[in-house]
């Protein structure tokens, strides 16, 4: 055979040898690069909760009733009940605890005549009620006050909304439940159980009485409220040996319709405001806070003990923490501003965005001196999550003035090249409109007396992580 077209068996060995080893390092700086990649494609303003998020993390509510013993109207086979004396119903925050407390309530329909009395007892969040048990004022006409006013120091109080709310959900459901009886609203704070069972054992000797605690029981770990319920129950049950039955519970493991629009053929992306982009950057708070945290703290140690950048890793965090978003970072010491750096645009993703604004802060910045090991016990991290952004419109500064909304609105001013940016929070330092936008424009390196119609404003909003 003419050598021309001989086989070089070496030469393709050499060349299979070469073509692996080149597999093999794209292999590795893929599964490197795929490690701590830049970004995904998403952005933290158009973050939505997972679908099952409400459920997995609602807590477990609980609704159990304790009978008398000494009757004979108890049968495990029929499940007949005589009155029951003493109930527990979960506070009505949503339709999870609400079918479970109207569940409770069922058991009263076939007492409708004989339960005249309701003793209800929940813990008190009105920030006056300081301490001790109060009869709460809900100006319902079934509303009682009677001897345990004057036997037991209880005062007769006007309260806050919210405490009425609590007391005005149950009853709603009640009035369906029984015909006439009388309401007795306590609340309680900073008292032992055992004074709390000594107020209200009086009325465990009436058999047309029923105590209901509104507490959530199976979430009392650390809640001293919830402790104090659990413990007064287990000693009027004991007291008068109450038999207990659970009536329902619910970990919030329902079925949830998604009532969410899904009309393909709209930009949803077009339609949306600032209002949405900070509903999604608060949902974006609720699931990733922590890692935002975890992230924040060791770019600031690795950025001052180290002096190098932190490179989160997609094994280390969970993947919309990638998602691209826009972030300031401001460093405090003792409450004081020591140095911050940020990005208003989500061009990477929030924990490399994190990452590298921390750094700026501690080590680049040289409007700041950097920051040394022995400040890192004073130093406290604050987290800005950014929305988008809206031109604001306006006639001329006058004009521009009434449209800021103090408190509320993030500010970028721009003018040519100059460009400056204040956060939420620098009203906090310049709460008059006027020296707001003074300061503004100092930052940007105008005048403070300079105005042009043709400088574009912007207002965007914040989600603050501490």
């Amino acid at each position: 055979m003419d050598s021309k077209f001989a086989i070089d068996y070496k030469q393709i060995l050499r060349w299979l040898m070469i073509s692996a080893a080149v597999m093999a390092l794209l292999a590795i700086n893929y599964c490197s690069l795929s490690e701590h990649m830049a970004s995904n494609n998403k952005y933290i303003t158009n973050y939505t909760l997972p679908d099952d998020y409400e459920e997995r993390n609602r807590p477990t509510v609980v609704a159990g009733v304790f009978y008398s013993s000494a009757t004979k109207s108890v049968s495990s086979e029929k499940k007949v009940y005589d009155i029951p004396r003493i109930m527990v119903v979960p506070e009505i925050e949503d339709i999870y605890s609400a079918t479970i407390a109207e569940y409770a309530y069922n058991l009263l329909s076939a007492n409708q005549t004989k339960i005249k009395n309701i003793l209800m007892i929940a813990p008190a969040i009105d920030p006056e009620i300081k301490q001790g048990i109060s009869l709460v004022d809900i100006k319902d006409k079934k509303t009682k006050v009677d001897s345990l006013v004057s036997e037991n120091n209880v005062k007769v109080l006007k309260t806050n909304e919210q405490q009425l709310k609590v007391f005005k959900k149950q009853l709603e459901i009640l009035n369906k439940k029984l015909k006439k009886f009388q309401f007795i609203p306590l609340v309680y704070k900073r008292i032992t159980s055992q004074e709390l069972a000594e107020a209200v054992d009086k009325y465990t000797q009436n058999i047309n009485t029923l105590i209901i605690f509104v507490s959530d029981l199976s979430e009392n770990e650390g809640n001293i409220n919830n402790e104090i319920a659990e413990q007064t129950i287990i000693a009027l049950a004991k007291q008068n040996d109450f038999l207990p039955k659970i009536i329902d519970f619910s970990s919030g493991q329902k079925e949830k319709k998604d009532t969410r629009e899904k009309d393909m053929s709209i930009n949803q992306d077009a339609l949306r405001t600032l209002a949405d982009d900070i509903k999604s950057l608060q949902d974006f708070k609720r699931v990733h806070e922590e890692e935002i945290k975890t992230i924040a703290k060791e770019a600031l140690t690795q950025a001052v003990f180290e002096g190098k950048k932190y490179k989160p890793s997609r094994k280390d965090y969970k993947d919309s923490i990638f998602d691209k978003g826009a972030v300031y970072i401001t460093l405090k010491k003792q409450g004081q501003k020591r140095a911050w750096s940020g990005s208003v645009l989500a061009t990477q993703s929030l924990a490399k965005n994190i990452s590298e604004n921390i750094y700026v802060a501690a080590k680049e910045d040289k409007r700041f001196e950097n920051i040394k090991p022995q400040e890192m016990q004073d130093i406290t991290i604050t987290i800005s999550l950014l929305s988008g952004f809206e031109e604001i419109k306006y006639k001329n500064e006058q004009d521009l003035l009434e449209k800021l909304v103090p408190e509320k609105d993030g500010i970028v001013i721009r003018s040519g090249n100059r460009q400056a940016v204040f956060l939420p929070s620098e009203w906090k330092e310049f709460p008059d409109k006027q020296r707001f936008l003074n300061e503004l424009k100092l930052k940007a390196g105008m005048s403070p007396i300079y105005w042009s119609n043709k400088i574009k404003v912007y207002r965007f909003y914040t989600v603050e992580i501490d």
